[in-house]
């Protein structure tokens, strides 16, 4: 994974997140944090299991996702698509939600959006953390790059 990509993963961006179940059925969720181990190229991705369980039952059933990473500021997006997996969130990834949440909130407050806007994603209720092993990783910023892929596999 590019560092670039590694830095840009590491900032205040909004996290979507896409599966299928069985039947191709679409369901999204929010992540209320991330962290990528630059080595690996690993993303963990805590996820309020409450609030989107069938994003995690989805995950159990097909071991695949698609995460949509995008700075409010300007969208600068990328989609990374890979391998998932997923476990219960401990101390460590508590701290990452509440930082993350802390973080975005002030980052969207600051283009003037209204906390009471934010509030009903930034759930920290039964996390868990998704492992996100990158296959694919696409730039979906608005403009002529879009859709481009970067470099072979992830």
């Amino acid at each position: 994974m590019p560092p670039s990509l590694v830095r840009f993963l590491s900032r205040p961006v909004m996290i979507i997140l896409g599966s299928v179940d069985a039947t191709a059925r679409p369901e999204i969720a929010r992540a209320v944090g991330a962290s990528v181990d630059p080595q690996t190229g690993v993303i963990e991705l805590v996820v309020s299991r409450w609030q989107w369980p069938a994003t995690i039952a989805n995950i159990g059933a097909s071991g695949r996702i698609a995460a949509t990473f995008s700075r409010p500021a300007d969208y600068e997006t990328y989609q990374i698509k890979g391998r998932a997996t997923w476990r219960e969130a401990g101390a460590a990834d508590h701290e990452i939600a509440r930082a993350y949440c802390r973080d975005m909130l002030a980052a969207l407050m600051e283009l003037g959006m209204a906390p009471g806007l934010i509030a009903h994603w930034q759930s920290d209720r039964d996390l868990v953390v998704i492992s996100l092993t990158p296959d694919q990783v696409f730039i979906q910023t608005p403009g002529p790059m879009a859709g481009q892929r970067i470099g072979g596999t992830a």
